[in-house]
């Protein structure tokens, strides 16, 4: 791996983080038949992953446009 040793961390890390995101989107889609009405329900269990996705995108953007600001060092990128 170019990353060495830390790129197993790595792997381990995302690995973890994706499998805590689809517990939380089993739970959310399990929790909306209390909190959202019937008619709406099919809307909020689309809308709901979708979001999410798009907030992760626009933070990675966020992440991207601090780092191009700050100047690409480690510093920077931290």
């Amino acid at each position: 791996m170019a990353l060495g040793n830390r790129g197993a961390l790595l792997y381990v890390a995302v690995l973890l983080v994706l499998g805590v995101n689809r517990f939380f989107l089993s739970s959310l889609s399990a929790a909306l038949p209390h909190v959202v009405a019937d008619d709406k329900l099919v809307m909020a269990n689309s809308m709901s992953p979708t979001l999410g996705g798009l907030m992760a995108a626009l933070g990675g953007i966020i992440g991207l446009i601090v780092n191009a600001g700050t100047g690409d060092t480690r510093r920077g990128a931290a």
